[in-house]
């Protein structure tokens, strides 16, 4: 995870901390950090953010694993209208890091037991190198950019044309022969 140049909300971690047993961490931001970071996410408001977070070693100390609940009440912009489109976010979140050392060939040498009892791996670790500290602050923020909704709506809010019936009947109240398939095109 590489640090954004305006970490706003720094909650940093010595990875010396974490062992083998779950280390507990439990973040909020505070609103001076929330207002920085809704401006950050082009965020109308960022009412709630929080994490409840545990972080163990797994495969012999090589892999760190961040697991817990990502909470946050966000109110983003409609891209129709720009009207307030409020948001809750609540989910499981599990993200796992290959730890690097002073040895370049340290990660390929990191071999998966496919018959180990550890939970669900995800497919790609991300390495994780910078100083033996992991920021989780900015891994919920990271985490809550990726959630959000990428095209807000309020209720109601359409374009025009999104109407079935303008596209059925012209002003003179002549049926368009091609407006089922109209329909179906722009549906695809």
């Amino acid at each position: 995870m590489t640090e954004a140049p305006n970490n706003e909300f720094a909650r940093p971690v010595p990875l010396a901390q974490v062992g083998d047993k779950e280390l507990r961490q439990a973040l909020a931001a505070e609103p001076a950090e929330r207002r920085a970071l809704a401006r950050r996410l082009e965020l109308l408001d960022l009412g709630r953010l929080e994490g409840q977070l545990t972080l163990r070693r797994l495969r012999g100390g090589r892999v760190l694993r961040v697991a817990g609940r990502l909470s946050a009440e966000v109110v983003q912009a409609c891209v129709v209208t720009l009207e307030p489109v409020p948001a809750t976010i609540e989910e499981e979140i599990a993200e796992d890091f290959v730890l690097s050392s002073p040895d370049p060939d340290a990660a390929a040498e990191l071999v998966v037991d496919p018959t180990a009892q550890d939970e669900p791996q995800p497919l790609d670790p991300e390495l994780l190198s910078g100083a033996g500290m992991l920021d989780l602050g900015e891994l919920l923020v990271q985490l809550l950019a990726e959630r959000l909704d990428p095209y807000p709506r309020s209720p109601g809010a359409g374009l025009p044309g999104d109407a079935e019936e303008e596209a059925a009947v012209l002003p003179e109240g002549r049926v368009r022969p091609f407006a089922d398939l109209e329909r179906k095109l722009r549906r695809h």
